[in-house]
């Protein structure tokens, strides 16, 4: 059953050969069969019936059910759906899941769009067809090849061509053999049940519910007739038919009598989102709920088939007239106000904290929560703690956009229920700063620093200097210029609030050791690596004694101290710690955590300046798809896992999927992030600007790279290792053009202020120095014949010098050094050394097709100038 992803569960319905043989012909001819009725008819026990035969008659068969009343349901049926057939892609699920479709079309699927909603359903201006009907059920054995998403499949289908069309007609004999099926154990009254069937209106639904009350009471034809004709329609719902509404008074008179309960969890059912119900959520202590009430309640619905069970383990649904006829009860007993705020109120009371151990009962919580904040009861705070609660889970996922618009509900609800007491003023505020953060966290800078200004001048008038709201404001001052790029003010105030901290609590409390792994990512930022080093070394202390050795706080400040290391090139080092602490987060958090994956994805990197291609494209693949699957495709962390994923891949050779990678990255930043100028975005352009370079298109590339370049120069707080890379880029794009005095005066700019800024011996510096070397190596070429030598020799000093700083920092194994290596061995060989040149040649060609392969694009250069080398005598 793993290709049978149907994630309802129902009985057989009543064998109906004509339509399924109908509804396969279609399939087979038309690609396509749309089932139209009226609820109740029975499109969705017939779509069920048809996949079940057809799992079982093609069991290599893929078979797939998405709900589709709304369109969050169908994109979070997708994700899910996309886990099983492995798509990486998820920037446009419905896409990416077409497309796959699409892709195997050669094998044998079928895709089921069941319930589909009334947004789908708006006629097209071309067609003149405006007949709808409610809920339709859709089945695709194929897919149009001009539509791109599946609701643009969906849409197309619901032109309702006749040749795809099969409309349900309820008829006598199916309607008996429903009966015949569900109650096994009534004797049969032929006569008697077509009176039934005929009062029941033919209704599949109505009768599927007359039929379980018959079998679970073991009364007769005559009796439920007779219940039947009795039964009171005074407060039963007027849209509704008589058929279903008799149907459901008659089990809910037994309920009343009986499981009171019942129709309690009936009721809640109604209010919340009807799909997929956790079972957690309807059994509550309240009002002396008890287990043995509750379970005997579930199980007396499921008999009488007011609920199903899902797929799913624990979770419930309901039939939308099932659903639409309580909704309904509750509006004649004047009652839905009061459900609803009963909702609102256990949902409030309900709904977890947002940390990641609660994100799975978050997320089964979710719809519910988001179709109750919109009730607008008597009470509003219980839906403001319920909507806080739903900011900070989206907070923790980093959908700081879907954060940030909860948040300013919830302040909303607490300034129309003015006057405030002091301690909800004081939530406001709270509420105020976690908004600013989320506009700092989306870059939305200016909204940010001015709401953030607001809110401290209402604080300062209110409390004392050392207040810790207003420590709290100041620390966010500290992040908005550590994101512009002030990292020596943002240094400055991350130091008065670690101050002031420290004289309300002490030198280890939690907030203060936070405050001094802030402190200590500035001085990174500054370069003041041994004050940072010093300054991580008491914090790791500090939370040691404070969280022990395992504690995900000491593990971030060690993360930091990797880092550390990183930025000063001591990537051994690095690497060491990374995996110990990998090993740590692996054992107290789990693989999956973020955490966890944000120090696979700092390993990852590590290892790529180890030079270890390869292991790290491996671990940013897996890093990729696991990000995806916690948090969509349009997220900052699978942003930044696609980011170094492109440049691995750019390391390795594979410049096309690279490319694609980047441009699927950029695509999603500008959503996340508008703003042209955002550090990110201007990565990843540049990004993209390499790749053109490395696949020869030099006119694509300068452009792109000369706009990035000037952003980065005219944008406040850009730091000056992004600008320098910029530089880089682009000469060596005006190299590869032949632009060689442009391209030398601009690498020569570069490679000093980069021995300024990082050193003579940094890694960064060094490549510069390599760049610098060959751009003079290939202009010598155009200068003149006595000055040729002079400009040879000055380039060797700058090779052998780079050379052998990368063997200093990275041992002889590693590519940049046999790219050193390369280079130096053409530069001998223009200056007529061969015996040398050869010897170089060798060695680097050999370790270029060790470490890199042979058919990378470095290593068969090499080996071609080492043939040409050897031919010279």
């Amino acid at each position: 059953m793993g290709n049978f992803l149907v994630p309802i569960r129902r009985k057989t319905g009543v064998h109906r050969p004509g339509l399924l043989l109908d509804l396969e012909r279609k399939l087979t001819t038309e690609g396509c069969a749309v089932l139209c009725g009226e609820g109740g008819t029975g499109k969705t026990q017939l779509a069920f019936d048809f996949c079940s035969k057809y799992n079982s008659d093609h069991p290599d068969a893929l078979v797939i059910w998405v709900s589709s009343e709304t369109r969050p349901y169908i994109e979070e049926r997708l994700r899910e759906i996309s886990g099983h057939l492995s798509i990486v892609n998820q920037t446009n699920i419905s896409e990416s899941v077409t497309s796959w479709l699409r892709m195997h079309s050669q094998n044998d699927w079928v895709l089921v769009l069941d319930d589909v909603g009334n947004e789908f359903q708006t006629p097209s201006p071309e067609s003149n067809n405006d007949t709808t009907f409610p809920s339709p059920t859709i089945l695709f054995h194929t897919l149009n090849g001009e539509t791109k998403t599946l609701e643009e499949s969906l849409t197309n289908a619901l032109k309702l061509k006749e040749a795809q069309v099969i409309l349900l007609y309820p008829t006598l004999n199916d309607s008996l053999q429903i009966f015949k099926q569900h109650c096994p154990n009534i004797p049969w009254e032929a006569g008697v049940a077509e009176q039934v069937t005929a009062s029941l209106e033919f209704s599949p639904l109505a009768i599927s519910i007359a039929a379980a009350y018959m079998e679970d009471n073991g009364i007769t034809f005559s009796e439920y007739l007779d219940l039947f004709r009795q039964c009171d329609l005074s407060s039963t719902p007027s849209t509704f038919s008589t058929s279903v509404a008799r149907a459901l008074m008659v089990s809910l008179g037994q309920l009343q009598s009986e499981r009171p309960q019942a129709i309690g969890i009936c009721k809640l059912m109604a209010v919340l989102d009807r799909q997929s119900v956790v079972e957690s959520l309807l059994f509550y202590d309240r009002k002396g709920q008890n287990a043995r009430n509750f379970y005997g309640s579930l199980r007396k619905l499921y008999s009488l088939s007011l609920v199903q069970k899902a797929v799913r383990n624990n979770h419930y649904s309901m039939h939308r007239l099932v659903r639409d006829f309580f909704i309904e009860y509750l509006e004649n007993e004047g009652k839905l106000e009061s459900q609803q705020q009963s909702a609102i109120e256990l949902l409030s009371e309900r709904y977890p904290f947002g940390d990641q151990s609660f994100w799975t009962v978050c997320r089964a919580y979710n719809p519910h929560a988001e179709k109750a904040i919109k009730f607008e009861g008597p009470d509003a705070w219980p839906r403001a703690v319920l909507t806080k609660s739903m900011a900070a889970y989206q907070r923790s996922c980093g959908s700081f956009g879907a954060a940030c618009t909860l948040y300013k509900k919830v302040l909303k609800i607490y300034a129309s229920n003015a006057p405030l007491s002091a301690k909800q003023e004081d939530l406001v505020v709270d509420l105020s700063l976690a908004v600013v953060e989320m506009l700092g966290k989306m870059s939305q800078f200016d909204a940010g620093e001015k709401l953030l200004q607001d809110t401290m001048g209402k604080i300062t008038s209110v409390v004392d200097p050392g207040h810790p709201q207003l420590i709290h404001a100041r620390g966010l001052q500290a992040w908005f210029c550590s994101w512009r790029g002030q990292h020596a003010e943002a240094e400055r105030l991350w130091r008065l609030c670690l101050k002031d901290n420290n004289e309300i609590y002490y030198e280890t409390h939690v907030e203060s050791l936070i405050y001094e792994s802030n402190i200590t990512t500035t001085l990174i930022k500054q370069s003041k690596y041994a004050e940072a080093e010093a300054l991580l070394a008491q914090t790791i202390r500090g939370r040691i004694s404070v969280r022990g050795n395992d504690h995900p706080d000491t593990t971030q400040s060690q993360q930091i101290l990797a880092g550390l290391y990183q930025e000063q090139g001591k990537y051994t080092k690095a690497e060491e710690l990374n995996r110990e602490i990998l090993g740590t987060a692996n054992r107290v958090q789990g693989s999956e955590h973020p955490d966890t994956l944000t120090i696979v994805g700092n390993l990852s990197v590590n290892l790529s300046a180890l030079g270890r291609f390869s292991e790290a494209e491996v671990m940013q693949w897996r890093l990729l798809a696991s990000r995806e699957r916690q948090f969509g495709s349009e997220h900052d962390q699978v942003v930044l896992s696609r980011i170094n994923l492109a440049i691995t891949l750019e390391k390795l050779g594979k410049y096309s999927v690279a490319e694609e990678q980047n441009r699927l990255a950029l695509a999603a930043q500008k959503k996340l992030l508008p703003a042209d100028t955002h550090p990110t975005t201007l990565n990843i352009e540049n990004t993209l600007g390499l790749l053109l370079l490395r696949q020869g298109k030099y006119e694509e590339a300068e452009p792109i790279l000369r706009e990035v370049l000037r952003k980065r120069r005219e944008t406040p707080g850009v730091e000056h290792r992004d600008i320098l890379t910029s530089q880089n880029n682009l000469a060596g794009t005006l190299m590869k053009q032949k632009k060689y005095g442009e391209s030398k005066t601009l690498f020569a700019d570069t490679l000093e202020t980069s021995e300024m800024l990082l050193g003579k011996e940094n890694a960064f510096t060094l490549r510069l120095m390599n760049n610098l070397s060959e751009v003079m190596r290939q202009g010598s070429f155009e200068a003149a014949e006595n000055e040729r030598q002079s400009v040879r020799l000055e380039a060797l000093g700058l090779q052998r010098t780079a050379l052998d700083g990368r063997i200093t920092i990275f041992g002889e194994d590693h590519p940049d050094v046999f790219t050193s290596e390369s280079n130096l061995a053409r530069l001998l060989h223009d200056m007529e050394r061969c015996i040398e040149a050869r010897q170089l040649f060798k060695k680097a060609a050999e370790g270029l097709g060790r470490k890199l392969g042979k058919d990378h694009p470095m290593t068969i250069e090499c080996e071609t100038n080492f043939t040409v080398c050897k031919s010279h005598r």
